[in-house]
């Protein structure tokens, strides 16, 4: 009597459809797979315990660092710290107190936040700077810069304007009303220091990750 191989795949495709659902370990109903690499929170934890000095390091270790100097002699120090939460990212930048550039105005704060998800991940720009230069590009060879330090542009998908910014300046010569202002807007990019030119390649890289993890795109043009 000759078999029935229409019937006899039907019920096997049923069975294997059965396990399926009753195995989890089948892997059948398994999500589709991530790319190979680390995960959101370990992208994220590097991110935030590499770039920022942790309680009690000294404050050398603080990746975000830029300096101008002019003859040897330290001009300006500026620093920004970085700190990211549930793909939220918060940027301040500091000025400190007490150098010639910061005679007349004072950058107190500037407090940026973004969520990475708005961020372009192929539009991550970096300049490296010399800080012994009065932090004058690296642009040109024949200079002959020690060029040790760089600023990395992040810029929104399509240029939108979904970063908050709010900036704080004080006026160390002035007094009353004039004293201090406090500026608030929104804007398209935002800005770190990287002081470790070692460093800056796998930051850099980092930042990428996060922003493709929390579902960044690059714009289409």
């Amino acid at each position: 009597m000759p078999q029935n191989n229409g019937y006899n795949l039907d019920v096997l495709r049923r069975f294997c459809v059965l396990l399926c659902l009753l195995s989890a370990s089948a892997g059948c109903n398994k999500a589709r797979p991530q790319a190979a690499g680390p995960t959101l929170k370990e992208t994220t934890d590097w991110i935030n315990d590499t770039y920022n000095p942790r309680p009690g390091e000294m404050t050398y270790k603080n990746h975000g660092i830029n300096w101008k100097e002019l003859k040897h002699a330290t001009q300006d120090e500026q620093t920004t710290t970085l700190h990211i939460v549930n793909c939220v990212a918060t940027i301040e930048e500091k000025q400190t107190p007490g150098f010639p550039m910061a005679a007349e105005r004072v950058l107190v704060s500037d407090l940026e936040t973004v969520n990475m998800a708005d961020l372009d991940p192929s539009r991550i720009k970096t300049e490296i700077t010399a800080s012994e230069a009065y932090g004058m590009l690296c642009n040109d060879p024949n200079l002959n810069l020690n060029c040790n330090q760089a600023d990395i542009g992040l810029h929104t998908r399509n240029d939108h304007r979904v970063i908050k910014s709010k900036r704080i300046d004080e006026y160390p010569k002035l007094t009353g009303a004039d004293h201090r202002t406090v500026n608030e807007a929104m804007e398209d990019s935002a800005y770190l220091y990287v002081n470790d030119l070692e460093y800056l390649p796998r930051f850099v890289a980092a930042l990428k990750r996060e922003i493709e993890l929390c579902g960044g795109k690059p714009s289409p043009f």
